[in-house]
């Protein structure tokens, strides 16, 4: 067997795998043991309820600001990146 055919054997059998999975619908308890008393005491909720919902309306209502922030970001780093690896030339 060739490279590319055990490439596209093994992204098949994670596809079928994930797949069945999918079917199953095998609910994981990842609360089971968990202890609601030690969140609810941690932080009250009461007292950031209003800095909340204005952080997350002004986000929902300028999302195009958040938007141009993160493709900005993105460009920025694909810049660096591209800068470290261009090619040196060396006078002699």
């Amino acid at each position: 067997m060739n490279r590319m055919t055990q490439i596209i054997l093994a992204f098949l059998t994670v596809s079928v795998l994930f797949g069945i999975s999918l079917l199953l619908d095998i609910s994981f308890p990842y609360m089971k043991y968990s202890n609601g008393e030690i969140e609810g005491s941690s932080i009250p909720n009461e007292s950031y309820e209003d800095i909340t919902t204005g952080v997350s309306m002004f986000l929902w209502n300028h999302r195009s600001l958040d938007l141009v922030s993160q493709s900005f970001v993105v460009t920025t780093a694909v810049i660096c990146c591209l800068a470290m690896l261009k090619y040196e030339r060396r006078h002699e």
